[in-house]
């Protein structure tokens, strides 16, 4: 297990902890904040897993790879877009999507409200 792969399993390890500690404590005391705090958390552990999975799938592929004979290493190989980075860019997306889904809420909210309100001749 690499270094890398150790890191995220502690990260996930530590937003498990925290998030089961969220939804305790907010369903005790009935707090939206903790509790909307809580599936935030729930979004970083599934983050964390796919990187995880993805760190994985990089080190057996580049364990795939033939060693140099004589000393036994792998030759550098620079290749473009690993597991990492395309899960990487997949989870940037998904974010980003959300953003702008959040962002236009509001906006189509507005012009839905006053849609049905006046008639179209008043305007």
């Amino acid at each position: 297990m690499q270094k890398k792969e150790k890191t995220v399993l502690i990260v996930a390890v530590g937003d498990i902890i925290s998030t089961v500690i969220k939804f305790y404590l907010g369903f005790y005391t009935g707090s939206l904040a903790l509790l909307a705090d809580a599936w935030h958390s729930l979004g970083d552990i599934f983050t964390s897993v796919l990187v995880y999975f993805a760190l994985v799938a990089d080190r057996r592929a580049s364990d795939k790879q033939p060693s140099d004979v004589s000393t036994g290493e792998r030759p550098a190989v620079i290749r473009r877009g690993g597991w990492e980075l395309r899960v990487s860019v997949i989870i940037g997306i998904l974010l980003s999507s959300t953003h702008l889904a959040c962002f236009r809420k509001p906006f189509r909210a507005h012009h839905s409200m006053y849609r049905n309100q006046f008639p179209p001749w008043s305007l």
